[in-house]
């Protein structure tokens, strides 16, 4: 599974064409994001690679977009494709740990918080109220109050932009989460004592894949144009 996130990423947000060398030099570009999934490599060490293979491709950037989120060698656009790839494959796989009985017994919900600031940080509460989740009392980086659900909740999946239960839940979100105990949980009401949360089960492989895909395609859309008007909107400050 962690492959398949990986290699759906680079093919819909690195798109190098469909020729033989393009397609070999997206299997290479999918290897090397695993290798740092696999703690072969750093991130910026594959930063530099990519930026190799899309010279070797003789890549050039859209007129007047060379060096911003549309160029496919700026910093901005491999960083981004990391960064996705790499989270995805680690929020999938700590998910999939958490899948278990008895850890699901134990913390049967889970609390949505900030764990990295941002400087252009989104509305997450509107996010999250929009969904159906609840604001509960306690400390929170958000005047809002505390965002939890438990496991089981249907709102993991239409938070993220990419439609899957676990983080990142969009771009560079600096959004994580953290498992809350059933003690903690009876007492928000969100749980008796004798009630089990459900296992959380995902699309299969191709599924997901396809799934994935459409996601993706849409959000870069919608995050390309606000770097360029971000962008743009910088030139005249």
């Amino acid at each position: 599974m962690v492959e398949n996130i990986v290699s759906t990423v680079v093919g819909v947000m690195l798109p190098l064409g469909k020729d033989s060398m393009a397609a070999e030099a997206s299997t290479k570009a999918i290897s090397l994001i695993l290798d740092i999934f696999k703690a072969k490599t750093t991130q910026q060490v594959v930063r530099r690679q990519l930026g190799e293979i899309l010279d070797a491709l003789k890549y050039e950037a859209p007129s007047g977009q060379r060096g911003g989120i549309t160029d496919l060698t700026s910093d901005k656009r491999i960083e981004l494709v990391i960064d996705t790839a790499v989270c995805l494959a680690f929020g999938y796989m700590q998910w999939k740990q958490r899948q278990v009985r008895s850890i699901l017994d134990a913390f049967p919900a889970q609390e949505f918080y900030r764990a990295y600031p941002r400087k252009d940080s989104r509305n997450w509460p509107e996010r999250w109220k929009a969904a159906g989740g609840r604001f509960f009392p306690g400390k929170s980086f958000y005047p809002e109050g505390r965002m939890i659900a438990l496991n089981d909740d249907p709102i993991w999946e239409v938070i993220s932009a990419f439609g899957l239960p676990f983080v990142p839940f969009d771009f560079f979100s600096g959004m994580d989460i953290r498992g809350v105990k059933r003690d903690e949980a009876m007492q928000l009401g969100l749980i008796d004592r004798d009630k089990q949360v459900g296992l959380t089960m995902l699309p299969s492989s191709d599924e997901l894949k396809t799934q994935l895909a459409a996601k993706l395609q849409r959000q870069i859309i919608d995050f390309e144009n606000y770097e360029l008007q971000r962008e743009s909107n910088e030139d005249f400050e």
